[in-house]
Formats: C-alpha cells, sequence, structure tokens
C-alpha cells in the first residue's frame, strides 16, 4: 500500500482548555474486515451482513491530486443496505497498515485484520498503525503564551503524550474554530491581536491587529467574518472588531459601548448582538454594511446573549436585574422581558434552540425558558457556582467554579409541568476556582 496519506483532519471541538479533535473510537467485530484498496479512493463500498460501508478520500491539493505527504479528507458512510438509512448504535473504526504477510508468516503473527485491530486497541507504542483514522488531539490553553496539543491515545506510563506546543505573543483568553476543522482563532488582550492556529499541522501561522483589548471571539454562521468583542477603557475604543477570515484582515471597528461584550448572530448572518455591560444596551449591527441599526435597553448589566433560531429572536440575560429579555429579530424591538433572579450569568441553548439555559451564580441554579412561548419552566439545582454550560443533541453540561462535579441535564426530560431528569459526574478532585484565574472560553469540549 503506499503511503498516500499524511493527516487525518477530523472533528475540532471548541473548549476553554481543551479543544478535541476526532472521532470513532471502537468497532463492532462484524465490521472488523479486510478491504484491499483499489488505485481509486474514491466512492468505494464495501457490503456485508446487511451493512454498506463507503470509503471516500478527497484530497485538499489545489489541483485535486492525492499526493505522498499531502493532506486529504477521509469519509466513512455506514448505512443499512437495504433502507439505505444511517445505522444507529455503532462506533466504526478504521486503520490503514501496510500489508506485511511475509513478515507475519516469519515470526508466526496472525495477521487478520481483526487480530491486528486488537492489537491497535490497546494503544502500545510498540504498535501503531501507519495511520489510525481513530484518533484525536486535544488542544490545550494554557496560563503562559502558549497552546499545548496532547495526543491522549498514546501514553507511557499512564501519561498521555504531548505532541507539539505552540508559541503565541502573549497569554490567550478565549477561542474559536470553524467548522471545517483547520484552523483556531486566539484572542491575546495584552498583544491587541488575535493569533491564527493552523490546526492540521499544529504552528501559529498568523497574528492579527483586533483593537484595544479583545478578549471575545466569535464567527458568524457563515464564518465569513470573525469578531472580536473590545473591552477597552475608552469609550470610542470599547466595542467590537471585524476580522475577514479569508484575508485575515481588519475591515472595520465598531464602538458599540463601554464594557465587556458578548456576541451573537442572526442564523442567516444578517444581523449581528452586541451586548454592552457597562452601558446595559445591547447593539444590534447590519452585517451586510458593519453599521449600527438599533441600541436597546436591555437592563443595568447584561451579562450574555444568545440567538435561537427557532423562535428568531435574541435573548439577553441582564445579572443585577435578574431578567431575561427577548428581542424580536424582525422588529428589531423587546417583545417580552423574562422576571426572573438575581445572579445571571451566561446562557446557553439546546441545538434545536428550543431550550435556553440561564445560570444563576448567586443562587446555584440554572433556569430553563421554553422559546415556544418564552417562559420560565423549570429552576433547577445545579453545581455550586454555575459558570459554564455547554451542549450536545442529548444533555446540557453545567460546571460549577466551587464544585468539581458536572451537572448534566437530561434535554429531552425538560417541558412543563414535567420533572427534568438530573445526573452529574466529578470532572477532577478540585473546583475550578481553585485554579486561580481561568480564561473566559469553556473548559468542556
Amino acid at each position: 500500500m503506499d503511503r498516500t496519506i499524511k493527516f487525518i483532519g477530523s472533528a475540532l471541538i471548541l473548549g476553554m482548555a481543551l479543544i478535541w479533535l476526532g472521532v470513532w473510537r471502537t468497532a463492532p467485530a462484524s465490521m472488523l474486515s479486510e478491504v484491499a484498496l483499489p488505485d481509486t479512493w474514491s466512492n468505494r463500498t464495501l457490503e456485508r451482513d446487511g451493512v454498506s460501508v463507503v470509503f471516500d478520500v478527497k484530497p485538499l491539493a489545489e489541483d485535486g491530486v492525492l499526493r505522498e505527504g499531502g493532506f486529504a479528507d477521509v469519509q466513512f458512510r455506514v448505512t443499512d443496505k437495504t433502507s439505505g438509512q444511517p445505522m444507529s448504535g455503532v462506533a466504526p473504526g478504521a486503520w490503514l497498515d501496510p500489508e506485511a504477510v511475509a513478515a507475519d508468516q516469519a515470526q508466526g503473527r496472525d495477521k487478520s485484520c481483526k487480530s491486528r485491530v486488537g492489537v491497535f486497541l490497546k494503544s502500545s507504542i510498540g504498535a501503531r498503525p501507519m495511520l489510525d483514522l481513530n484518533s484525536y488531539f486535544l488542544l490545550v490553553m494554557s496560563r503562559d503564551a502558549s497552546v499545548s496539543v496532547v495526543d491522549p491515545s498514546v501514553s507511557v506510563g499512564g501519561i498521555t503524550s504531548t505532541l507539539a506546543r505552540i508559541d503565541l505573543k502573549q497569554p490567550p483568553m478565549d477561542w474559536v474554530t470553524p467548522k471545517d476543522n483547520k484552523r483556531v482563532f486566539v484572542s491575546m488582550p495584552t498583544a491587541g491581536e488575535v493569533a491564527v492556529i493552523d490546526s492540521e499541522q499544529f504552528k501559529l501561522i498568523d497574528s492579527v491587529a483586533a483593537g484595544n483589548n479583545p478578549v471575545r471571539v466569535a464567527l458568524q454562521p457563515d464564518e465569513r467574518l470573525l469578531w472580536v468583542g473590545n473591552n477597552a477603557a475608552k469609550d470610542g475604543q470599547s466595542g467590537v472588531t471585524v476580522i475577514d477570515t479569508a484575508s485575515l484582515k481588519p475591515l472595520k471597528h465598531l464602538a458599540t459601548g463601554a464594557g465587556h461584550h458578548e456576541i451573537a448572530f442572526s442564523k442567516d448572518s444578517r444581523f449581528a448582538y452586541v451586548t454592552n455591560r457597562d452601558d446595559g444596551t445591547l447593539s444590534i449591527v447590519d452585517i451586510a454594511s458593519l453599521s449600527i441599526s438599533k441600541q436597546l435597553k436591555t437592563g443595568s448589566h447584561p451579562l450574555s446573549v444568545m440567538y435561537s433560531p427557532l423562535s428568531g429572536a435574541a435573548y439577553v440575560a441582564d445579572g443585577k436585574d435578574g431578567t431575561v429579555t427577548v428581542v424580536d429579530g424582525n422588529s428589531q424591538s423587546v417583545r417580552r422581558v423574562i422576571k426572573l433572579k438575581q445572579g445571571l450569568g451566561p446562557m446557553g441553548f439546546s441545538a434545536d434552540g428550543r431550550f435556553g439555559i440561564v445560570l444563576n451564580t448567586l443562587e446555584n441554579q440554572a433556569a430553563v425558558i421554553d422559546t415556544a412561548n418564552d417562559a420560565l419552566i423549570h429552576e433547577l439545582n445545579v453545581s455550586a457556582e454555575p459558570y459554564q454550560v455547554v451542549f450536545t443533541k442529548a444533555y446540557a453540561y453545567v460546571r460549577g467554579l466551587a464544585s468539581a462535579k458536572v451537572t448534566m441535564i437530561n434535554l429531552a426530560s425538560l417541558g412543563e409541568g414535567r420533572a427534568p431528569i438530573i445526573q452529574g459526574f466529578e470532572a477532577g478532585t478540585q473546583a475550578p476556582r481553585m485554579a486561580g484565574d481561568l480564561p473566559l472560553a469553556s473548559s468542556l469540549a
């Protein structure tokens, strides 16, 4: 087999101290079958036991040619042979390794794929495949001016291996990555710049001027523009800086107002919603013209903003007033104010936009809002001093500053008149606040 692939880019998931690259961990025994790769690697199909597996390799070179040392995207589509529907409840695994029949015979080894996969699953340094398509990497935001890359699938003495260290100009604060996983944008407040990391080769490729004290970074849904919140002391410098993700050039600075800024977007990338904490306002920015179309009062101390595509509205949580202001995306006016309790902070929405969860650090609670009627439906006890919430399709995960425990909220159990299912697990031995000053980005990935 020719060694034609150098690196497999997998899913990159954003986090505060963690960014996770990878998919697939194991494979059912029935799926471990020997496949001889033909000269062309496009849309090859294997059918067995009622299962169809389509294997596709797409070169990333500009001329579309697959070469040794080059980069490629590798995809597997696993479907039911009869219905053509995706398989559920399976976690496929895949490896590429040279065929070594003579060496196997000479040393009395079982040459079957099933046997070889059994060795690969042990993650032994001495028995690694040519290419492990199940591998993933962890990017860790360090306190110093660096990002570490960890390979958690290979360990020596029970300790995972550090694959690389990416040096930055200044300590990082927040980061975001596009859907294609090719880059990571990292804010550096003391440098006044955003670092751009190549997440395929794990190296710094640029540092872009991003205004005074850049903190929060956010990509609009079409990923054409990167938005950076500037927590500057001077009013004229406090606002957002907009950067073109293709040219990596700053396009414009908008002075939206004083204080820290959180940023959300409409689903169609038509509007950006920017909070101004010290001014108690929400700036609605027309993205096409990069101009402020409206400035709304949303309480005295807005701490977070999220947009629900299901309800077509932006939701602004105010920590001091204990309110969530609902701003209609069409009329750009306040359509409702939901009264909760003081102490509100970070907020997030389920993937379908149905349920919003607003954390209350003072009450050690999470308030659940149903966007169907913009009403409070639950107040749930969660980890002490909750400060971060992230979502999968099935759960909301809440982390608290004063507890090592992560609370899991079952999203399917939410609803008016229902009793939500709450679970949890210990994430380490100490509470996050013991680490001292934490970056702004999420510690859950």
